[in-house]
């Protein structure tokens, strides 16, 4: 029986930046910082250009949107398992930062 491979947290959302859509970021630009803890902790960010989006590990200096989450509700949100509105409207996370950009991430990177 084959052994199924779960993506990481980091994964998922280096994942995220092969689907940035630009058109829909309307010109935003800066980063978003990820700090997962639970099953997998660290810190991770998408780096936002008016053309592009590229993913690296650590910390950014400034981010534009901090989001702090559990690595178990990051995948179940990637999944599908749980909407992202469902996961804002109950705090399965938290963010600090640029709210709009919060809201807008499903349109900008093409999930939920």
């Amino acid at each position: 029986m084959a052994e199924s491979h779960e993506p990481s947290c980091f994964d998922l959302v280096a994942g995220l930046a092969a689907q940035f859509d630009p058109g829909a970021a309307r010109g935003q630009e800066g980063e978003i910082q990820f700090f997962f803890s639970g099953g997998e902790s660290g810190a991770c960010y998408l780096r936002l250009t008016k053309s592009g989006c590229t993913f690296h590990r650590g910390e950014a200096l400034y981010p534009k949107l901090t989001l702090r989450v559990k690595a178990e509700v990051w995948k179940a949100i990637m999944r599908g398992d749980l909407s992202w509105e469902k996961a804002m409207m109950e705090r399965h996370f938290l963010a600090t930062g640029n709210f709009p950009l919060l809201a807008q991430m499903p349109r900008i990177f093409r999930f939920g």
